[in-house]
């Protein structure tokens, strides 16, 4: 899963070096905030975003749909693999819960509307997918559901992710990044203390 995140995935038939989960992810991200000014225009599928004229067909959003999706069915397949090996360790279990949490995440926040905006937890979310038995005829959960799906992943990866593994110093998902993206989707729904208690676990209550 690390690798596809970073690699050229086929997408419309062809393969281009713009198509990478990590430079589509951290384009559309900060496109639309203030830290990038365009000068000019693009060809790039970038100005789609950047112009906040996204659509399904739009080249950036179809991909990044395409390729969390296929990341996520890689994790329910680890996962389905690991509750059949007790040998797998903890770690590379908390690991995959925390990667379908971040990609369920990610599809949240490109595809659906701000969990503080309007209807809150009744606005539409996105297709959740957990487990390797998939409904041939999805529909979209709601915000809520999807929210309360990433929290127990979130919270299922910190309670097996062991802090002193050496995996976390090699780039590898860690406790402290579950702790931190937990932080993150309280922060989203408003849960203040619940953001606060995960932010002193995770940096300690003194910091400053």
């Amino acid at each position: 899963i690390y690798s596809m995140m970073k690699d050229m995935a086929t997408f419309r038939n062809g393969i281009s070096d713009q198509n990478t989960f990590i430079r589509r992810y951290f384009l559309m991200s900060e496109i639309k905030g203030d830290n990038i000014c365009f000068s000019n225009t693009s060809t790039d599928a970038l100005w789609t975003s950047a112009t906040y004229m996204d659509d399904a067909n739009s080249a950036d959003a179809a991909y990044m749909w395409l390729v969390c999706y296929k990341m996520i069915y890689a994790a329910n397949a680890n996962l389905a693999g690991a509750n059949e090996d007790s040998s797998l360790n903890s770690q590379l279990k908390g690991e995959n819960h925390f990667l379908r949490a971040f990609f369920h995440f990610t599809l949240c926040n490109f595809f659906t509307r701000p969990y503080a905006l309007d209807a809150g937890a009744a606005n539409p979310g996105i297709i959740l997918r957990i487990g390797a038995e998939y409904d041939p005829n999805p529909v979209r959960a709601s915000l809520g559901d999807c929210y309360d799906a990433i929290e127990q992943d979130l919270l299922e990866a910190i309670r097996l992710m062991d802090p002193s593994s050496v995996r976390g110093d090699n780039g590898y998902a860690r406790k402290e990044t579950a702790q931190a993206l937990l932080a993150r989707l309280y922060l989203y729904k408003g849960e203040w203390q619940k953001c606060i208690d995960i932010c002193d676990a995770l940096i300690g209550p003194d910091a400053s």
